[in-house]
């Protein structure tokens, strides 16, 4: 359960399941971490990462105060997101998946469109990068 009394009026918490994905992890953090004038603490929840997750997750707690890593054994998407949320004291939460990054300026633009609308809920545009692999044409 989230303890609404601790909430931090204006601070945006960014809940960060992460489960062996150690080559995109640091990627996602530091889109998070670059948003301008936004206030907000970065909660990375390691699932049980079998690979380096947990570790490049500690290193970019030991660079960034904003920055929260907690670890536990591995319960589940839905079980690591609760875990960041019972311990956000953020007043707006943002969930990420761990592979994804934040475009330059995203959050003071959800943000803004939170405050001015008192929205419950903003869900902001979204796009697909999908890699294609190189292909050879072999002689037939």
């Amino acid at each position: 359960m989230r303890n609404e009394e601790a909430m931090c009026e204006g601070l945006l918490s960014v809940v960060i399941p992460v489960y062996n994905i150690r080559d995109y992890v640091e990627r996602c953090v530091r889109s998070v971490l670059a948003q301008p004038d936004v206030p907000l603490e970065v909660l990375i929840v390691d699932d049980g990462s079998t690979d380096d997750s947990g570790a490049v997750c500690d290193a970019l707690a030991a660079e960034d105060s904003r920055v929260t890593v907690f670890h536990k054994p591995n319960g589940g998407l839905s079980d690591a997101r609760n875990c960041g949320l019972c311990h956000a004291q953020g007043e707006y939460i943002l969930f990420m998946d761990g592979d994804d990054w934040l475009a330059e300026n995203v959050c003071p633009g959800l943000l803004q469109m939170a405050l001015q609308d008192r929205a419950d809920v903003v869900i902001g545009p979204y796009g697909w990068l999908q890699r294609v692999a190189a292909t050879s044409r072999a002689a037939l």
